[in-house]
C-alpha cells in the first residue's frame, strides 16, 4: 500500500510539472509576439528628458528635471 501511494504522488508531481511547463511555454510565446517599447516586453519606462540648472551657489544648486513616463501596463505607476 505504501509503495502505491508514492507512485501516485510521483505521477501527480510529474503531471503537474508537465502542465506547468506547457503553461509557461504558452505565456512565453505570447509575450514574444506582443509588441512593446522595450524589446517586445511590457515594462514601465521612466526617462530623463532634460534638466535645467539655475541658481548655482557655493553650497547649493537649483535643478529642475523633466521626465517622460511610459506605462503600457494596466496597473498604476507613480513616481515623485
Amino acid at each position: 500500500m505504501r509503495k502505491t501511494g508514492w507512485i501516485i504522488a510521483l505521477g501527480l508531481l510529474l503531471i503537474g510539472g508537465i502542465v506547468a511547463y506547457l503553461w509557461y511555454d504558452r505565456v512565453r510565446r505570447t509575450a514574444e509576439t506582443e509588441t512593446g517599447a522595450n524589446d517586445n516586453t511590457l515594462q514601465p519606462r521612466l526617462e530623463l528628458s532634460r534638466f535645467d540648472i539655475s541658481d548655482v551657489g557655493a553650497e547649493s544648486v537649483k535643478l529642475n528635471a523633466y521626465i517622460l513616463i511610459d506605462n503600457p501596463l494596466p496597473v498604476a505607476f507613480r513616481a515623485n
